[in-house]
Protein backbone atom coordinates (compact mmCIF):
# COMPACT_ATOMS: atom_id res chain seq x y z
CA UNK A 1 0.00 0.00 0.00
CA UNK A 2 1.40 3.34 -0.83
CA UNK A 3 0.38 6.02 1.58
CA UNK A 4 2.78 9.12 2.61
CA UNK A 5 2.55 11.74 6.05
CA UNK A 6 -0.43 12.77 6.81
CA UNK A 7 0.59 17.03 7.70
CA UNK A 8 -2.51 17.97 9.69
CA UNK A 9 -4.10 20.10 7.04
CA UNK A 10 -7.62 18.74 8.33
CA UNK A 11 -6.48 19.33 12.30
CA UNK A 12 -4.50 22.39 11.96
CA UNK A 13 -4.36 23.81 15.68
CA UNK A 14 -1.50 26.70 14.55
CA UNK A 15 -1.65 29.02 11.92
CA UNK A 16 1.50 31.45 13.09
CA UNK A 17 4.73 30.25 13.08
CA UNK A 18 7.77 32.12 13.14
CA UNK A 19 11.59 30.70 12.94
CA UNK A 20 14.53 32.69 14.00
CA UNK A 21 17.34 31.67 11.92
CA UNK A 22 21.21 32.37 12.51
CA UNK A 23 24.58 31.27 13.75
CA UNK A 24 25.70 30.92 17.48
CA UNK A 25 26.88 34.25 19.10
CA UNK A 26 24.37 36.35 16.05
CA UNK A 27 22.02 37.54 18.40
CA UNK A 28 19.24 35.32 18.38
CA UNK A 29 18.50 35.59 21.75
CA UNK A 30 18.36 39.49 21.81
CA UNK A 31 16.10 39.45 18.53
CA UNK A 32 13.82 36.39 20.38
CA UNK A 33 13.26 38.20 23.27
CA UNK A 34 10.96 41.29 21.88
CA UNK A 35 8.27 38.17 20.47
CA UNK A 36 6.58 37.73 23.86
CA UNK A 37 5.81 41.78 24.45
CA UNK A 38 3.99 41.50 20.87
CA UNK A 39 0.25 41.07 20.54
CA UNK A 40 -0.38 37.32 20.02
CA UNK A 41 2.92 36.28 20.61
CA UNK A 42 3.99 33.59 22.98
CA UNK A 43 7.94 33.68 24.61
CA UNK A 44 9.98 32.48 21.92
CA UNK A 45 10.58 28.72 22.15
CA UNK A 46 13.99 26.61 22.05
CA UNK A 47 12.93 23.06 21.09
CA UNK A 48 16.08 20.92 19.41
CA UNK A 49 13.32 18.19 17.78
CA UNK A 50 12.64 20.81 15.19
CA UNK A 51 16.29 21.00 14.07
CA UNK A 52 17.18 17.24 14.26
CA UNK A 53 14.18 16.67 11.89
CA UNK A 54 15.27 19.27 9.64
CA UNK A 55 18.70 17.57 9.97
CA UNK A 56 17.56 14.05 9.58
CA UNK A 57 15.83 15.01 6.33
CA UNK A 58 18.57 16.98 4.76
CA UNK A 59 21.04 13.73 5.85
CA UNK A 60 18.73 11.50 3.84
CA UNK A 61 17.56 9.61 6.95
CA UNK A 62 13.88 10.73 6.57
CA UNK A 63 12.08 11.24 3.72
CA UNK A 64 10.31 14.98 3.00
CA UNK A 65 7.08 14.13 3.29
CA UNK A 66 7.65 12.57 7.03
CA UNK A 67 9.78 15.42 7.98
CA UNK A 68 6.71 17.41 7.28
CA UNK A 69 4.27 15.23 8.78
CA UNK A 70 6.46 15.58 12.03
CA UNK A 71 7.05 18.76 11.75
CA UNK A 72 3.93 20.26 11.67
CA UNK A 73 2.49 17.42 14.26
CA UNK A 74 4.94 18.87 16.67
CA UNK A 75 3.90 22.47 16.08
CA UNK A 76 0.45 22.14 16.96
CA UNK A 77 1.55 19.64 19.89
CA UNK A 78 3.78 22.54 20.75
CA UNK A 79 1.39 25.45 21.03
CA UNK A 80 -1.27 23.50 22.64
CA UNK A 81 1.25 22.27 24.91
CA UNK A 82 2.31 26.46 25.70
CA UNK A 83 -1.84 27.40 26.98
CA UNK A 84 -1.40 24.79 29.66
CA UNK A 85 2.15 24.87 30.30
CA UNK A 86 2.94 22.20 29.61
CA UNK A 87 6.72 21.59 28.93
CA UNK A 88 7.63 25.09 29.76
CA UNK A 89 11.36 26.06 30.95
CA UNK A 90 11.05 27.96 34.05
CA UNK A 91 14.36 27.92 35.28
CA UNK A 92 15.06 31.24 36.33
CA UNK A 93 18.43 31.36 35.01
CA UNK A 94 18.33 29.76 31.43
CA UNK A 95 18.37 32.70 28.56
CA UNK A 96 14.56 30.42 27.25
CA UNK A 97 13.02 30.80 30.16
CA UNK A 98 9.95 33.40 30.84
CA UNK A 99 11.69 34.60 33.44
CA UNK A 100 14.43 36.63 32.27
CA UNK A 101 12.17 38.66 30.40
CA UNK A 102 9.76 38.96 33.42
CA UNK A 103 6.92 36.81 31.50
CA UNK A 104 6.91 34.16 33.95
CA UNK A 105 3.43 34.81 35.86
CA UNK A 106 1.64 34.40 31.84
CA UNK A 107 3.30 30.55 32.37
CA UNK A 108 2.84 30.19 35.82
CA UNK A 109 -1.50 31.23 35.28
CA UNK A 110 -1.73 28.48 33.04
CA UNK A 111 -0.17 25.51 34.68
CA UNK A 112 -4.25 26.10 36.79
CA UNK A 113 -5.69 25.23 33.66
CA UNK A 114 -7.56 22.17 32.80
CA UNK A 115 -6.75 19.69 29.74
CA UNK A 116 -9.23 19.73 27.34
CA UNK A 117 -10.89 20.85 23.73
CA UNK A 118 -11.66 24.42 25.24
CA UNK A 119 -8.03 24.95 25.16
CA UNK A 120 -8.29 24.54 21.10
CA UNK A 121 -11.28 27.19 21.09
CA UNK A 122 -9.07 29.33 23.42
CA UNK A 123 -6.05 28.90 20.69
CA UNK A 124 -8.78 29.43 17.66
CA UNK A 125 -9.86 33.03 20.04
CA UNK A 126 -6.55 34.37 20.25
CA UNK A 127 -4.83 33.31 16.83
CA UNK A 128 -1.21 33.24 19.02
CA UNK A 129 1.86 33.32 17.61
CA UNK A 130 4.78 30.82 17.96
CA UNK A 131 8.45 31.65 17.64
CA UNK A 132 10.73 28.63 17.48
CA UNK A 133 14.55 29.72 17.62
CA UNK A 134 16.32 27.42 16.03
CA UNK A 135 20.60 26.60 15.29
CA UNK A 136 21.98 27.07 11.79
CA UNK A 137 19.58 25.00 9.68
CA UNK A 138 19.22 27.65 6.50
CA UNK A 139 21.82 26.55 3.78
CA UNK A 140 21.51 22.95 5.43
CA UNK A 141 17.84 22.68 4.99
CA UNK A 142 14.92 24.27 3.72
CA UNK A 143 12.39 22.22 4.98
CA UNK A 144 11.78 24.79 7.97
CA UNK A 145 11.17 27.34 5.66
CA UNK A 146 8.74 24.91 3.01
CA UNK A 147 7.40 22.56 5.32
CA UNK A 148 4.45 24.51 7.22
CA UNK A 149 2.88 26.02 4.79
CA UNK A 150 1.15 28.90 4.74
CA UNK A 151 1.21 28.94 8.85
CA UNK A 152 4.95 30.34 8.30
CA UNK A 153 4.35 33.97 8.36
CA UNK A 154 8.11 34.87 8.53
CA UNK A 155 12.12 33.12 8.73
CA UNK A 156 14.30 35.00 10.47
CA UNK A 157 17.55 35.05 10.17
CA UNK A 158 20.32 36.72 11.83
CA UNK A 159 23.70 37.53 11.08
CA UNK A 160 26.96 39.24 12.35
CA UNK A 161 30.40 39.92 11.16
CA UNK A 162 31.40 36.75 10.46
CA UNK A 163 35.13 37.27 11.34
CA UNK A 164 33.70 37.87 14.75
CA UNK A 165 31.86 34.85 14.48
CA UNK A 166 35.51 32.66 13.30
CA UNK A 167 36.91 34.00 16.72
CA UNK A 168 33.90 33.14 19.06
CA UNK A 169 33.96 29.65 17.53
CA UNK A 170 37.54 29.20 17.78
CA UNK A 171 38.15 30.80 21.29
CA UNK A 172 35.06 28.73 22.25
CA UNK A 173 36.97 25.48 21.11
CA UNK A 174 33.47 24.37 19.89
CA UNK A 175 35.39 22.38 16.84
CA UNK A 176 36.58 19.94 19.61
CA UNK A 177 33.40 19.96 21.78
CA UNK A 178 30.77 19.01 18.91
CA UNK A 179 30.69 15.02 18.69
CA UNK A 180 32.58 14.37 21.77
CA UNK A 181 31.59 16.56 25.55
CA UNK A 182 28.90 14.35 26.92
CA UNK A 183 26.85 17.99 27.74
CA UNK A 184 26.77 18.39 23.84
CA UNK A 185 23.30 18.00 22.00
CA UNK A 186 24.61 18.49 18.83
CA UNK A 187 23.57 15.93 15.40
CA UNK A 188 26.33 14.15 14.15
CA UNK A 189 27.77 11.93 11.96
CA UNK A 190 30.12 9.13 12.34
CA UNK A 191 32.47 8.29 9.64
CA UNK A 192 35.10 5.90 9.87
CA UNK A 193 34.70 5.48 13.58
CA UNK A 194 35.02 9.56 14.14
CA UNK A 195 31.82 11.88 15.00
CA UNK A 196 31.52 15.37 13.09
CA UNK A 197 28.88 17.42 12.88
CA UNK A 198 26.25 16.68 10.37
CA UNK A 199 26.60 19.89 8.59
CA UNK A 200 29.89 18.89 7.20
CA UNK A 201 28.62 16.38 5.47
CA UNK A 202 29.50 17.52 2.51
CA UNK A 203 33.01 18.72 3.11
CA UNK A 204 34.06 16.06 5.85
CA UNK A 205 37.59 15.35 4.07
CA UNK A 206 38.36 19.25 3.96
CA UNK A 207 37.44 19.61 7.70
CA UNK A 208 39.50 16.50 8.92
CA UNK A 209 42.26 17.58 7.45
CA UNK A 210 42.25 21.78 8.49
CA UNK A 211 43.73 22.73 11.76
CA UNK A 212 41.31 23.91 14.70
CA UNK A 213 41.09 27.86 13.27
CA UNK A 214 40.69 26.01 9.43
CA UNK A 215 37.93 24.13 10.94
CA UNK A 216 36.28 27.35 12.28
CA UNK A 217 36.68 29.55 8.94
CA UNK A 218 35.25 26.32 7.08
CA UNK A 219 32.27 26.50 9.88
CA UNK A 220 30.99 29.73 9.26
CA UNK A 221 31.72 29.92 5.78
CA UNK A 222 30.06 27.30 4.71
CA UNK A 223 26.94 28.68 6.59
CA UNK A 224 27.08 31.60 4.29
CA UNK A 225 27.88 30.82 1.42
CA UNK A 226 25.18 27.55 1.50
CA UNK A 227 22.72 30.14 3.25
CA UNK A 228 23.03 32.88 -0.03
CA UNK A 229 23.04 29.86 -2.56
CA UNK A 230 19.86 28.22 -0.83
CA UNK A 231 17.89 31.72 -0.60
CA UNK A 232 18.97 32.77 -4.10
CA UNK A 233 17.49 29.15 -5.28
CA UNK A 234 14.05 29.02 -3.64
CA UNK A 235 11.06 30.41 -4.96
CA UNK A 236 10.58 33.71 -4.29
CA UNK A 237 6.81 33.17 -2.06
CA UNK A 238 9.49 31.19 0.77
CA UNK A 239 12.55 34.21 -0.19
CA UNK A 240 9.77 36.94 0.57
CA UNK A 241 9.40 35.40 3.81
CA UNK A 242 12.57 35.90 5.18
CA UNK A 243 14.25 39.04 7.04
CA UNK A 244 18.04 39.42 7.47
CA UNK A 245 18.96 40.92 10.83
CA UNK A 246 22.74 42.25 11.09
CA UNK A 247 23.44 42.52 14.84
CA UNK A 248 25.53 45.48 13.96
CA UNK A 249 22.26 47.51 12.35
CA UNK A 250 19.72 45.93 14.97
CA UNK A 251 21.38 46.93 17.79
CA UNK A 252 21.56 50.40 17.09
CA UNK A 253 17.88 50.23 14.68
CA UNK A 254 15.76 48.20 16.29
CA UNK A 255 12.74 49.72 15.49
CA UNK A 256 12.89 49.50 11.33
CA UNK A 257 13.22 45.69 12.22
CA UNK A 258 10.47 45.05 14.48
CA UNK A 259 8.34 47.19 11.79
CA UNK A 260 8.73 44.40 8.71
CA UNK A 261 8.23 42.04 11.54
CA UNK A 262 4.81 43.24 12.97
CA UNK A 263 3.91 44.02 9.47
CA UNK A 264 4.58 40.31 8.55
CA UNK A 265 2.79 39.13 11.54
CA UNK A 266 -0.25 41.20 11.43
CA UNK A 267 0.39 42.24 14.53
CA UNK A 268 1.83 45.19 16.40
CA UNK A 269 3.84 45.93 19.59
CA UNK A 270 2.00 45.63 23.18
CA UNK A 271 1.31 48.76 25.40
CA UNK A 272 4.55 47.56 27.53
CA UNK A 273 6.67 46.84 25.00
CA UNK A 274 9.04 49.67 25.84
CA UNK A 275 9.86 47.86 29.24
CA UNK A 276 11.54 45.01 27.10
CA UNK A 277 13.30 47.44 25.03
CA UNK A 278 14.75 48.90 28.48
CA UNK A 279 15.69 45.36 29.42
CA UNK A 280 17.12 44.93 26.17
CA UNK A 281 19.31 47.96 26.15
CA UNK A 282 17.74 48.70 23.41
CA UNK A 283 18.73 50.86 20.91
CA UNK A 284 22.83 50.82 21.37
CA UNK A 285 25.36 52.92 21.25
CA UNK A 286 26.72 52.21 17.71
CA UNK A 287 28.77 49.27 17.24
CA UNK A 288 29.10 49.24 13.32
CA UNK A 289 31.79 51.26 13.69
CA UNK A 290 34.03 48.24 16.12
CA UNK A 291 34.01 45.66 13.24
CA UNK A 292 36.69 43.61 13.68
CA UNK A 293 38.23 43.39 9.87
CA UNK A 294 39.78 40.71 8.38
CA UNK A 295 43.01 41.65 8.01
CA UNK A 296 43.10 42.52 11.79
CA UNK A 297 42.03 39.28 12.37
CA UNK A 298 44.30 37.46 10.06
CA UNK A 299 47.00 39.67 11.66
CA UNK A 300 46.16 38.72 15.43
CA UNK A 301 46.29 34.74 15.09
CA UNK A 302 48.81 34.37 11.48
CA UNK A 303 51.60 34.27 13.74
CA UNK A 304 50.75 31.53 16.65
CA UNK A 305 48.51 29.56 14.27
CA UNK A 306 49.05 28.15 10.48
CA UNK A 307 46.46 29.53 8.58
CA UNK A 308 46.89 28.53 4.67
CA UNK A 309 46.51 30.58 1.80
CA UNK A 310 42.58 29.03 1.10
CA UNK A 311 41.50 29.80 3.85
CA UNK A 312 42.61 33.18 4.53
CA UNK A 313 41.08 34.20 0.86
CA UNK A 314 38.05 32.66 2.73
CA UNK A 315 37.97 34.86 5.26
CA UNK A 316 38.33 38.32 2.90
CA UNK A 317 35.27 36.63 1.43
CA UNK A 318 33.10 36.40 3.96
CA UNK A 319 34.31 39.91 5.12
CA UNK A 320 32.52 41.36 1.20
CA UNK A 321 29.99 38.76 1.75
CA UNK A 322 28.50 40.55 4.82
CA UNK A 323 29.17 43.87 3.05
CA UNK A 324 25.83 43.51 0.86
CA UNK A 325 23.56 43.61 4.55
CA UNK A 326 24.97 46.13 6.12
Amino acid sequence: MNFKMDNRKNQTILNDLVIIDGFSSSGKSLFSSIFGYLERAEHWQLDYRYEYIASLEALGKIDRDTAKGLLNLWADNHIYDLFISRNINLRPTDVSSPYLVDLEQKYLNRIKKKDGDYIIDEIDNIKPILPLHIHYIIGYSDILLKGFGDKLKSYIITLRNPIELIKVWFEGDWVNKIGTKRREFHLCIEVNNKNYPCYTKDYIEEYEAGNDMEKSIMTIYYFHKNMITMLDNVEEKYRNKVIFVPFEDFSINPDKYIDELCLKLDTSRSSNFSEIMKKLNLPRNNENNNLLGSSDFIEQYDDSISISSKYIKMIYELEDMYKDFL
